[in-house]
């Protein structure tokens, strides 16, 4: 029975996610910008809360708790180029939650002060989390992102540094279409997924409830035989 459960919590949390690290922008299919220089003037203040709109004009929530400041890249150093306005969070982490669907997400990001540093990306996927970095051993910008290999949209990413400390990141790179490879590879798993008779995620999830509901109601009839 505990078997039975822990195998329906894995496909419930993991079978279904496809996510896949990035750190070379060319290789992911960009269409939209966040480009925080229309949240905000340089120089200005940001609170914790952030609420911003796309170069093609889609809403997108940002929650940095330590807040930060809208600054301008002064030099040109790696994929940041002079003149870029950059969100400088004053540590912790950033979280952004785009309202309409996208499938790719990265930026390039800066540790301030720190060298080298190591930058994280969490991305989720519906209830499901992937957690990557990359380490910037030369104490330059890089860039960091993730891209869904099966057309799932992407609902929540947080960009931080592993210390915890400041850093800046530059324009938010946004996929908001699938593309034809992902939807390909969405239809050959829900095929194989078909075939195999595996749940879809709704349906896996709403029996691992109900099992683990079950196993817990036997296991208190059995303390209390």
């Amino acid at each position: 029975m505990k078997k039975l459960i822990v195998g329906l919590l894995w496909v419930c949390t993991t079978a279904y996610g496809s996510v896949i690290k990035v750190t070379d922008p060319t290789t992911m299919p960009t269409t939209d910008f966040v480009q925080w220089g229309q949240l905000l003037n340089q120089g200005s203040q940001v609170s914790s809360y952030i609420t911003t709109q796309s170069t093609t004009s889609d809403w997108v929530f940002g929650y940095l708790p330590a807040g930060g400041s809208i600054v301008t890249a002064p030099t040109e150093n790696s994929g940041v180029q002079a003149g870029d306005d950059l969100l400088a969070a004053n540590g912790g982490s950033l979280q952004v939650t785009p309202v309409t669907p996208i499938y790719g997400i990265g930026a390039y990001i800066d540790g301030d002060g720190v060298d080298p540093f190591t930058a994280t990306i969490q991305v989720f996927t519906g209830v499901s989390s992937v957690l990557e970095s990359v380490t910037s051993t030369d104490g330059d910008p890089i860039f960091l992102g993730a891209s869904d290999g099966t057309s799932q949209a992407i609902t929540r990413v947080i960009f931080s540094l592993t210390s915890g400390g400041a850093f800046e990141l530059d324009s938010l790179y946004i996929q908001n279409t699938p593309t034809q490879q992902q939807q390909v590879q969405k239809l050959l798993i829900t095929q194989q997924q078909t075939q195999s008779g595996v749940p879809e995620p709704g349906t896996a999830s709403l029996l691992g409830i109900a099992l683990l509901t079950t196993g817990f109601t036997l296991r208190k009839r059995i303390v209390r035989i």
